[in-house]
């Protein structure tokens, strides 16, 4: 099967949806989502998300209409994807300057981080391991995959969960100090 052009992957992915021509599509062309995410995105946390997002999207919706250049249409799948994200980035800032989360000293900053940092060891193990990995040791999908064995699906999964849950609590908290 590896002596497929790269655009044969899709086809075949579309005749028979099956992990080895997803996984095959990944490797032609991760490189490239992630590439175009980051130059959009401008950092490698959200390019990280963003390629998760892609392939997760490709799973389960490559169109049945026929590609005649998978790069170029997947490069443009993930130039709206990532102008997406960002229109809804920009209304989550304009949200968060409103919010009673401002801070006016270090020491109010300080002292959220050391909530945060007791909030994360009442994780669960696998959100508690991908939220630190990617963004405290500032590891990639692909490295924690190698490290824990998460699939892609998985680490999204336990970011999205932990960090919904580290939000929750810190709000528990605040609004007892209230």
């Amino acid at each position: 099967m590896n002596n497929h052009r790269q655009e044969d992957w899709i086809l075949l992915y579309q005749q028979n949806p099956n992990p080895n021509a997803l996984g095959e599509i990944f490797k032609h062309w991760g490189h490239l989502v992630y590439g175009v995410a980051l130059k959009y995105l401008g950092n490698t946390e959200d390019a990280n998300d963003c390629v998760a997002d892609i392939f997760e999207k490709l799973l389960l919706h490559i169109p049945k209409e026929t590609i005649q250049n998978g790069a170029a249409w997947l490069h443009t799948v993930t130039k709206f994807h990532c102008l997406m994200k960002i229109r809804a980035n920009k209304a989550q800032y304009k949200q968060l300057q409103t919010s009673r989360l401002q801070y006016t000293s270090v020491h109010e900053i300080e002292n959220r981080l050391n909530q945060l940092e007791e909030l994360l060891s009442t994780l669960k193990e696998p959100q508690k391991n991908c939220i630190e990995s990617l963004f405290l040791r500032q590891l990639s999908y692909e490295q924690i995959t190698q490290e824990f064995g998460y699939s892609f699906n998985e680490i999204k999964s336990h970011v999205q969960n932990g960090k919904r849950n580290l939000r929750l609590a810190l709000e528990k908290i605040e609004n007892n100090e209230r």
